[in-house]
C-alpha cells in the first residue's frame, strides 16, 4: 500500500472513530450505546492495521 493510500485510510478511520465516540456518549443507557461501541472498536482496529502497514 502506498503512503497516500494509508494517511487517506488514516484519515478516514480517526473521522468514523470521532463521530462514533460522540454518538457514544449521547447513546448511554440506550440500545444505541453497543452500536457505536461497535464502530469505536473497529475503527480503532482499521487505525492499528493501517500503522502497521505504514512501517513496512
Amino acid at each position: 500500500m502506498d503512503e497516500s493510500h494509508i494517511a487517506e485510510g488514516k484519515r478516514y478511520w480517526t473521522r468514523h472513530l470521532i463521530e462514533a465516540q460522540d454518538g457514544l456518549v449521547t447513546s448511554i443507557g440506550t440500545l444505541d450505546y453497543f452500536m457505536y461501541d461497535s464502530a469505536i472498536r473497529q475503527a480503532r482496529r482499521e487505525l492499528r492495521r493501517l500503522e502497521k502497514e505504514g512501517k513496512r
